[in-house]
């Protein structure tokens, strides 16, 4: 095995080829500090670092200049989180043996650990300098650029420790998660495949191939990944996590669902399982469950947009446009311009406008989908919405606009047709509404509303024949003939009268 620079909190393991060099050198020595330290090099092989601690100060005790047991220490206490120890100890070793790349690759990755970027660096740099084909001291720096967001000098440096040690799966692994970051995704996958091929069990590398696979919309490859990867390590929630993503953006919500359930008994303070969960269950229409969901998101973290914008398309789904309202206040006013906020927002005041008949909602609903149209144009949604706002409001002028542009932008949406006929039928321009109504039943043929609106439309026309036709079909679909057919007779009440 290789000696590695992956950090201890990613893969749980430590560089053997440099312990098992100690001990070859150091086996043959017969000094009682030589043995407790060829003891404590065992204890470290097997993880058990505590243990190896203790017994590496125990050398240092007997022997203050025994320049390896620091450098030893000093990684057993990477593995033990205790960062500061672990840089205290690198910097003994370092005055000891100011030449060793090992030192300044050791204490760059513990300052690297507890976010000391510029210390980091500096060891890395020192580490390149003394050392050249040290591998670990490029992987080092790598990873201290793409903290920095200095990606394309990450993946130079990550290049070169791949040039100078090509069978480190780690390194794959880091380049790999750089290349995402660049939006590479090919070549990402490629890294990824590479740190399996030498690490087929590598859990670490199966969850990031599936990350890639999940920008690239091959949600079914994904999955097989992730379920190879839980397979292998039961424990990772960010594997149950991701699977739960796949599955939902598979359509496939009951499995999600079981995912993320297994991610949040493995993680239960992690809030992006819940928001995701929480996504699953409204997509069934479960809404207590997903307002569950959102609310433990909100309780573990109040900053958290998604808690409050996701609760909000609960309220929406449910009809609860005041509670759905003052949710999407909250997301806006910790993210402002959040466009599925705002949208959603305005959504909710078009629909709680539609049910008091209060004009004020309609303005409300107005502004917003222009804020969201300030930033994004080409928002379709937007347009078709704020049309059917400016309708409502008698601003028919502007829906028409808005609804023309958006069947420019998505001309196969039957209710953006169907809004723009309302808009023309109110100006009295019945062959158009007729025109835009014909659409929208193209698109969508089972619409009532648009079968009621043509009936009455055919009647003001004295197409009395195909109003009947309409009315019928409405009936057909489960309408109300009743009152349609009431409405119908009244409008040829008054064009005879007329």
């Amino acid at each position: 095995m290789m000696d590695v620079y992956r950090p201890a909190k990613k893969s749980g393991r430590f560089p053997l080829i440099l312990i098992s060099i100690l001990v070859i050198v150091l086996v043959s020595c017969s000094t009682e500090a030589d043995a407790r330290f060829e003891g404590a090099i065992s204890l470290q092989v097997q993880g058990n670092h505590l243990q190896a601690v203790d017994e590496f100060t125990k050398v240092i005790g007997e022997d203050a200049e025994y320049a390896p047991a620091y450098l030893e220490r000093g990684r057993s206490y990477i593995q033990l989180a205790q960062y500061g120890l672990a840089i205290a100890d690198f910097t003994e070793y370092l005055d000891r043996s100011p030449d060793d790349s090992r030192g300044y690759i050791g204490r760059g990755e513990a300052s690297l650990l507890v976010g000391n970027l510029v210390d980091a660096l500096s060891d890395a740099d020192k580490a390149v300098e003394v050392d050249a084909g040290a591998s670990r001291a490029f992987g080092l720096r790598g990873r201290v650029f793409e903290e920095q967001g200095d990606l394309k000098r990450a993946v130079g440096d990550f290049t070169e420790s791949v040039r100078l040690a090509p069978d480190v799966a780690e390194t794959y692994l880091y380049r790999g998660e750089t290349l995402m970051l660049l939006d590479d995704y090919q070549a990402a996958l490629d890294d990824f495949d590479r740190a399996l091929e030498l690490e087929p069990e590598n859990v670490s590398a199966m969850v990031s191939r599936s990350g890639s696979l999940l920008a690239q919309k091959d949600y079914l490859e994904a999955s097989k990944v992730l379920e190879a990867a839980v397979e292998v390590d039961v424990s990772r929630p960010d594997a149950w996590r991701i699977l739960g993503i796949a599955y939902l953006r598979m359509g496939q919500p009951t499995r999600a669902i079981d995912a993320l359930s297994r991610a949040i008994e493995r993680s239960p303070t992690d809030v992006d399982q819940y928001v995701q969960r929480g996504n699953a269950f409204l997509s069934m229409g479960q809404f207590p469950n997903a307002l569950n969901d959102f609310g433990v998101v909100i309780a573990l973290d109040d900053a958290s947009v998604q808690g409050y914008y996701g609760r909000g398309l609960v309220f929406l789904a449910m009809g609860q446009f005041t509670n759905a309202i003052a949710d999407f206040d909250s997301a806006i006013e910790r993210a402002p311009g959040h466009a599925g906020g705002l949208s959603n927002r305005g959504v909710a005041y078009l629909r709680l406008g539609q049910r008091v008949g209060d004009l004020s909602m309609f303005e409300h609903a107005v502004s917003d989908f222009s804020t969201v149209l300030a930033a994004d144009p080409s928002n379709a949604d937007a347009l078709a919405n704020r049309g059917s706002a400016s309708i409502s409001l008698g601003n028919y002028a502007a829906a028409i606009r808005d609804l023309g542009l958006a069947i420019s932008l998505d001309p196969m949406d039957p209710v953006a047709y169907f809004n723009r006929g309302l808009a023309y039928f109110a100006q009295g321009n019945f062959d158009s509404a007729a025109v835009d109504y014909s659409q929208a039943l193209r698109f969508a043929p089972d619409l009532v509303g648009v079968y009621e609106s043509r009936a009455k439309l055919f009647a003001e026309l004295g197409r009395d024949e195909a109003a009947q036709a309409d009315m019928e079909k409405v009936v057909e679909l489960g309408g109300d003939g009743t009152v349609l057919q009431a409405e119908i007779d009244h409008i040829r009440q008054q064009r005879s009268d007329s």
